[in-house]
């Protein structure tokens, strides 16, 4: 942490990880369901479970099969992520659909790999960047690695210090007269 201090205003700012602002995921129904999410760039790769998978997403499809969209739907984009099982080398491409519908309500289409027990979803994804929204299932998802920059102006503080500045300085007065009271009134006796 940090403070500035400035005459009309003090900055304060405080840098904190990530871990401190998680809430324990865990529920008593799900205590042993691996997953998680995660986002990724076109062209990103990471790692899934205890390094037992990689996964790299390779851009996006908007020539989705007809079966998966529903005839309300307005946008359907796929994710082409190449999904890769690290102890056998065994590659598979999967395609999880993001669909907007009319009334711009979201859809999605999940990718079930049954023999690897895992499940992907593409739940969002940034325009601007890019970037996709995965949620994964099945597999553990390691926890990003960020932190949280605080800033807080605080105005006026010169103010509350100057006051109590002032107060200290009255204390002061009223003590030393009131001492000076108590030495008159014992000399008057």
């Amino acid at each position: 942490p940090d403070i500035q201090h400035y005459v009309e205003q003090d900055l304060y700012a405080a840098a904190s990880p990530a871990a401190r602002f998680e809430e324990d995921k865990k529920n008593k129904n799900d205590s042993d369901k691996p997953g998680g999410e995660l986002t990724l760039s076109q062209g990103d790769s990471t790692t899934l479970g205890r390094e037992a998978f990689a996964l790299s997403f390779e851009g996006f499809d908007t020539q989705v099969r007809p079966s998966l969209v529903p005839d309300s739907a307005e946008v359907a984009v796929a994710a082409r992520i190449e999904l890769t099982k690290l102890a056998t080398n065994e590659t598979r491409d999967l395609r999880p659909v993001y669909i907007i519908m009319q009334d711009r309500s979201v859809q999605y289409v999940q990718n079930r790999v049954r023999d690897w027990g895992l499940t992907l979803s593409f739940t969002g994804m940034n325009v601007d960047t890019g970037a996709i929204n995965l949620a994964v299932e099945g597999v553990k998802v390691a926890p990003e690695d960020w932190i949280v920059m605080q800033a807080r102006e605080k105005p006026f503080i010169g103010v509350l210090w100057a006051g109590i500045l002032i107060l200290a300085g009255g204390f002061a007065v009223a003590l030393v007269r009131r001492a000076r009271d108590l030495r008159l009134s014992r000399e008057r006796r």
